[in-house]
């Protein structure tokens, strides 16, 4: 070693800029190695020096990945693959005071004692190490850098108050992932930061956290370790972590060291707990806020000078206990246990026969348990990989091959990807030892490849449980105040800076209901602030809209296109409403009323027109005295009244009144008194929203089906529903007013005290059944009597049938006469006499029974139509002329309900198929 060699300790709080003090002084030299205590920091730094040097001159070089260029002047690399012994100009390790790490530290404290640069050489870390490396390297100089930023106690924080820019700090997997899904849910997600992330999933993590993608950072203790990222506030979720082997509190400068990430360079950070994290005393909070703690007194140690005779000399020399007081035994590290496990299968201790056999062991027992499973599977493991080289020199390309398969997957969740990534880990770090594998550069970049696939696809699922990044997005643009755009589809979904927020109903918003009750907040003010413009643009075209865009619905509902607007309310007069529009109250008064007024001026208008018989009845101003009352009672009775409610005043009507009413088309109807023109569907379905308006119904009833005469009556319905739908309720069924009145007429000229029948014509106009028809009679006040008898044959029918096969059969002779020789006329005169009818089987079976219903007047009479309002009857009977006979001596008439039936041809007969394919072609 060269007699200038400078060996300089740089000690003092995070946020020094020690990690780049040494960079600078390692580019200051020609070569120059640094050893950093993680591997995601190695890449950070690795990243530095490329983009300052090129990567055609800095190496990378952890146990699981190897970048050497060939003109290598600088080594970025994990503390325990540094090379030692190269020769190069400079030598820097960072986190010296690692030291003291129960797992670690006699790596760190092997470097601190045997690592050298030929020319300069570094130690960076917490002034905690100064007596320990003023006893231990009494050449040592000490530089002190003091803290750029002040780092302050902010107490204790819940998530939900957790302030912008701020870490949480975890020591369990379950605790990130609880911690991550409680920010997502609360702040629209957080990035996620462990050590056993490969540095790819730990850069895309960072970037998500860096960029603003999100504003919350989880992570375990490994932030500790010189990750140097924009955090403003780091919370403690607990004060005790599981070191391995138990639960146990964390130290003052365990906590300074994972604190002083908060604060990057001038900007002052803050510290504090959440959670259940329990209280930090005030000499724990005063000590990491001046950075004052108790100087190292012990060092972990492991012997370096090892013996390989045997595997007992080999376990004997790492039990080596130091004479030095500073040098403290470490505990049994994870290689050294899986060394004794392995020395304990006699077959295999038996192998170790030589120095390089001990050597080889040893090399393999030293391969990370990345898996985690449990010492005896990964001791399995090892003794495998033992087994392959040391009896073939190598490990089977077939046999890694299929290991690699079943880990080369990217589906599952986050555990499964993870687990996979750990198992690669094992094999990355194999692919890097020389000598083990026959073609080591392949799988270098084969297991690199597929640790990359499953890197990707972690980070993917990481952002997807623990980013939302709608909310985060549209809370990062309301925190700048920017103007928010929004887009609204055809279909109405609304998207704010391209994220899906919800669905645009007319002018309501319906917000997404996937977002949870955190997220609504944040999703509404966002929504709205974006929906601004949109809500003006859309009530400017609906009030120029024409009316035909716009209806209203049976339950007072109002609709503009497939979206409701509004909704029709009791006004101070039945036949003016008011419209009440749906308006969320963010769209301002102005969208609100604007709304509302062409609302109004639809439903009003729609009034005037469907109702213009009935305002022009109210506004005639020639109507006077009774007349104008009468048409005063019929306008609130919305053009429809049973007659019987209003006997008292048609009575009181003279015929001068009366006339004047029929004027405007008011129909004085035996049963029912109306306006025609308003049973139309149209009108009938405004009277029955009005009228339920006017009543106060909470459910209004919908309007019968337009175009039948027939309806079954709604038991249910409210009283005067049947009245104002346009019907009469007559027993099991309604049948409409105004064929009601024209079946009147026709009973009229009925004898209605003797009895009287139904004729086709009654039948024919309500569409009934005879059992139907009776029903109905019997709802409108008759009584029937119901009978049955011997159905009457039709005599002039069947004479007709006779007389059209007679001249059938005549036809046929005439056609065959003409076709056939002279020689067989007659022969065929002699077979057309023998063509005749079959008689029909049911003519055989007896009389057919028939039932029939007699009608008489049961109830009071309805009061007669008024003169120049009766119709005449349908039918083709008059009113009888002379006395009517005796009850008992009328004979009801008969009605045949299905045509007569054609007369068979005896299909025995040598003429029957000429004749039956003559009449099928005629």
């Amino acid at each position: 070693m060269a007699e200038n060699v400078r060996i300089t300790a740089v000690l003092g709080p995070t946020n020094t800029g020690k990690t780049h003090y040494a960079i600078e002084r390692m580019l200051a030299h020609r070569t120059g190695v640094i050893g950093l205590p993680l591997r995601l920091l190695a890449r950070e730094v690795y990243d530095k020096i490329v983009a300052m040097r090129g990567p055609s001159v800095v190496a990378l070089v952890t146990g699981e990945e190897r970048i050497v260029p060939p003109r290598t002047q600088y080594w970025v690399a994990t503390v325990e693959a540094m090379p030692i012994g190269n020769g190069a100009d400079f030598l820097a390790v960072d986190e010296i005071q690692l030291c003291a790490d129960a797992e670690r530290g006699h790596v760190f404290t092997e470097r601190l004692l045997h690592a050298r640069g030929m020319i300069e050489t570094l130690f960076l870390g917490s002034d905690t190490m100064k007596p320990a490396i003023a006893a231990m390297v009494p050449e040592a100089q000490f530089l002190f850098k003091e803290r750029f930023s002040q780092l302050s106690y902010a107490g204790s924080k819940s998530i939900s108050r957790m302030p912008a820019r701020s870490a949480i700090v975890g020591f369990s997997v379950e605790n990130v992932y609880a911690i991550a899904e409680l920010l997502r849910r609360q702040k629209g997600g957080a990035a996620v930061v462990m050590g056993a992330l490969s540095p790819r999933t730990r850069n895309a993590q960072v970037e998500l956290y860096q960029n603003g993608d999100v504003d919350y950072l989880v992570a375990t203790d490994a932030i500790g370790m010189g990750l140097n990222l924009d955090i403003k506030h780091v919370a403690f979720s607990s004060l005790s972590k599981f070191d391995g082997r138990r639960m146990r509190p964390l130290m003052a400068q365990e906590l300074a060291q994972i604190a002083g990430r908060a604060g990057r360079y001038t900007d002052p950070g803050s510290f504090g707990l959440t959670g259940d994290a329990g209280k930090l005393d005030e000499q724990t909070v005063q000590a990491i806020e001046n950075h004052r703690f108790a100087p190292t007194r012990k060092l972990q140690w492991r012997n370096r000078d090892l013996t390989f005779a045997t595997v007992d000399h080999l376990i004997k020399s790492l039990e080596l206990a130091s004479d030095d007081d500073w040098l403290l035994r470490t505990r049994e590290a994870d290689d050294l246990s899986a060394l004794k496990t392995l020395a304990a299968i006699p077959e295999l201790k038996g192998r170790c026969g030589d120095i390089p056999t001990v050597k080889l062991l040893w090399d393999i027992c030293r391969v990370p348990d990345f898996r985690g499973i449990s010492a005896s599977e990964h001791a399995s493991l090892l003794e495998q990989i033992f087994g392959f080289i040391h009896e073939f020199g190598r490990v089977p390309d077939d046999w890694l091959a299929r290991q690699i398969a079943r880990i080369d997957r990217t589906d599952g969740d986050i555990d499964t990807i993870s687990r996979r990534l750990a198992f690669i880990r094992t094999w990355t770090y194999v692919a890097q030892r020389k000598g083990w594998l026959d073609d080591e550069n392949h799988w270098r970049e084969a297991t690199r490849a597929v640790e990359d696939r499953l890197s990707d696809a972690l980070h993917g699922a990481l952002t997807q449980r623990f980013v939302d990044r709608r909310t985060s997005v549209l809370l990062r643009r309301l925190k700048q105040k920017e103007s928010l755009v929004a887009e609204v589809s055809d279909k109405g979904d609304v998207t704010v800076e391209g994220q899906f927020v919800g669905r645009l109903e007319g002018f309501r918003f319906s917000q997404d209901k996937s977002a949870s009750v955190d997220e609504a907040k944040t999703l509404r003010a966002a929504s709205f602030a974006a929906l601004a413009p949109e809500f003006h643009l859309r009530a400017d075209r609906f009030y120029n809209s024409p009316d035909t865009e716009i209806d209203y619905t049976e339950q007072g509902g109002l609709m503009w296109g497939e979206h409701a607007v509004g909704k029709l309310v009791k006004g101070s007069e039945a036949l003016k409403p008011v419209a009440e529009a749906f308006v969320d109250e963010e769209a301002g008064a102005d969208v609100a009323a604007k709304v509302q007024r062409r609302l109004q001026h639809f439903i009003d208008r729609k009034v005037a027109t469907l109702f213009e018989p009935m305002l022009e009845l109210s506004r005639d101003e020639s109507l006077t005295g009774l007349a104008r009352g009468f048409a005063f009672l019929l306008v609130e009775a919305f053009g429809v009244a049973r007659r019987d409610a209003v006997a008292t005043e048609v009575k009181e009507l003279d015929q001068d009144a009366r006339g004047t009413l029929r004027k405007h088309g008011i129909r004085f109807g035996q049963f029912t008194i109306f306006m025609p023109a308003l049973l139309k569907p149209a009108p009938t379905r405004l009277r029955l929203v009005l009228w339920s308006l006017s009543t106060g119904l909470d459910e209004f009833p919908e309007s019968p089906p337009a175009g039948l005469v027939t309806i079954p009556s709604v038991k249910s319905a409210p009283t005067g529903y049947h009245t104002m739908s346009g019907y009469r309720q007559a027993g099991e069924r309604a049948i409409r007013i105004d064929m009601l009145e024209r079946l009147a007429d026709m009973l009229r000229v009925e004898d209605s005290r003797g009895g009287f029948e139904a004729n086709p014509d009654m039948l024919s106009i309500t569409g009934m059944t005879l059992e139907q028809f009776a029903d109905l009679m019997q709802g409108l006040g008759y009584k029937f009597e119901k009978g049955e008898r011997e159905k009457v044959k039709a005599v002039v029918a069947e004479a007709e049938a006779e007389a059209e096969a007679e001249a059938e059969v005549k036809e046929v002779q005439a056609e065959v006469e003409v076709e056939a020789p002279k020689d067989t006329a007659e022969e065929i005169e002699v077979a057309a006499e023998e063509v005749k009818v079959v008689p029909d089987a049911e003519e055989d079976t007896g009389p057919v029974m028939e039932v029939f219903y007699i009608f008489k007047w049961g109830g009071i009479r309805p009061a007669r139509p008024e003169a120049g309002t009766r119709q005449k009857p349908q039918g083709k009977r008059g009113k009888p002329k002379g006395k009517r006979p005796p009850a008992g001596d009328k004979k009801p008439q008969k009605f045949a309900t299905r045509p007569p039936k054609e007369k068979k041809i005896d299909p025995d007969n040598p003429f029957a198929a000429a004749l039956m394919g003559l009449m099928d072609k005629n």
